[in-house]
């Protein structure tokens, strides 16, 4: 196991440099007989969550280490909910490497990054998206990432995801008893009522979380399309360098490729992946595949085509969607049908490039705005990805349903959103990605 409650971990919680004060951490069943060892002169039983002015001094040799505040924390009623201590002392980065040292040497062992937190977490203090916004709050970098942090750390996040929860089990219970009770009147059209409003709901959540990323990271442009549509020609034209490779043969593109560009002071990320339906050879599913999931990531997709447009894309709930007919200057493009929104151009000569750029910056524009209204719920791609995955679940249950497909496959659909969104809080949660969240934290936290 990643985590043992029943050693004593230590470690500093401020950072390793001068200032006026610093403060260590000791968590577990040994803290207070750890600190009693430097502080000869703490009372035998001290009151919980009182401050005692005490001389640490390394017991062997009597050699006296600071002078410190110090107070300890009686389990359940502590950060981690075991037994703790705190040391308040000088700032100096000599004077807490010392300490930290001898409280090590007497029966600590150095935390882990993340280790308070996590046995807080193990120990019912807190759930997971809690401890999440706990390390978000210190690593914010603004008033508005700190406040959506803050609602992490009380419990707002958690309190949608579990009422999201309870919401698909009362569709789930509804299902159940199709299932066990069919000659009862349950309409099965009123369960995917239920569920198209959850979609509904949960789709604008997604959407705002995209909308706070592209302050940090920038719009996803995605130029997708079939091969030999132009995508490349396109891609360099509208970077404004060569940067792909352009030839006749199709499969050129082996990889997303990216550049970041700025366009109208918004930070613009534009990607040019492989062509959609390339012809068969080894490397086939893995150009796809990277095609798709960037696709599935995009803000805006410009989908071009020169007559031939693919179907059934992926496309995420978050995308504009921009259609581009190539080659206009070309006599035979012109008399294919196209949708009458499709912007015409031709990336070979740049005709039409400044109408695209000019709706691809006013779609850009409008996600930008959003990004300074209400903050989402979703804090975090950890938290993005499994709710997405519950998105695209409820999705599956409401067409199963609509095509008549027996009920206990919506159930399994279902089951599994409700295990995905337990992943969220760590009620249902592999080592592993445990493992993964807290190695982000910092140490002493």
């Amino acid at each position: 196991m990643r985590t043992s409650t029943n050693d004593t971990i230590v470690a500093p919680a401020t950072p390793l440099q001068v200032s006026a004060i610093g403060v260590i951490r000791l968590s577990g069943p040994d803290s207070l007989a750890i600190l009693r060892r430097i502080c000869s002169d703490l009372p035998e039983r001290p009151v919980a969550r009182r401050m005692y002015l005490q001389w640490l001094r390394e017991p062997h040799r009597g050699e006296t280490l600071d002078q410190a505040q110090v107070v300890t924390y009686k389990a359940p009623h502590s950060y981690t909910g075991e037994d703790m201590a705190e040391i308040f002392l000088h700032g100096s980065p000599v004077v807490v490497r010392r300490v930290t040292d001898t409280l090590i040497a007497l029966g600590g062992r150095y935390a882990r990054p993340g280790e308070f937190s996590e046995r807080a977490v193990l120990n019912g203090k807190m759930d997971l998206i809690q401890a999440e916004g706990v390390n978000d709050l210190i690593e914010a970098v603004s008033p508005q990432a700190a406040n959506q942090a803050l609602l992490a750390v009380a419990g707002k996040i958690s309190q949608y995801v579990v009422a999201l929860q309870d919401k698909i089990m009362n569709i789930l219970a509804e299902l159940y008893a199709i299932l066990d009770f069919p000659e009862d009147d349950i309409e099965p059209v009123d369960i995917t009522a239920g569920l198209e409003r959850l979609i509904r709901t949960l789709s604008q959540e997604l959407e705002r979380f995209r909308h706070t990323m592209l302050v940090k990271n920038g719009v996803q442009v995605v130029i997708a399309g079939p091969p030999n549509a132009g995508k490349s020609t396109l891609f360099n034209r509208l970077i404004g360098h060569k940067r792909t490779i352009i030839a006749d043969l199709p499969g050129t593109t082996r990889d997303v490729i990216e550049e970041r560009v700025m366009w109208g002071g918004i930070p613009i990320i534009l990607k040019d992946t492989g062509g959609i339906g390339v012809t068969e050879d080894v490397l086939n599913d893995q150009v796809q595949q990277a095609t798709n999931d960037a696709i599935r990531a995009a803000d805006i997709l410009v989908l071009l085509g020169d007559g031939r447009y693919p179907e059934d894309i992926d496309v995420g709930p978050q995308a504009r969607k921009i259609m581009v007919v190539n080659k206009a200057d070309l006599p035979g493009t012109l008399a294919q049908s196209f949708p009458d929104d499709a912007i015409l151009i031709s990336a070979s000569s740049g005709q039409g490039l400044e109408h695209l750029k000019s709706r691809i910056l006013k779609h850009a524009n409008e996600l930008y705005n959003l990004a300074f209204h209400r903050p989402p719920i979703i804090a975090g791609y950890r938290q993005y990805e499994v709710m997405l995955r519950v998105y695209d679940r409820l999705n599956r249950a409401v067409e199963l349903l609509s095509h008549g497909e027996p009920e206990e496959l919506s159930t399994l659909e279902l089951e599994a959103a409700v295990t995905d969104i337990g992943e969220l809080t760590g009620a249902q949660i592999s080592e592993e990605v445990l493992s993964r969240i807290f190695d982000r934290f910092c140490i002493g936290k």
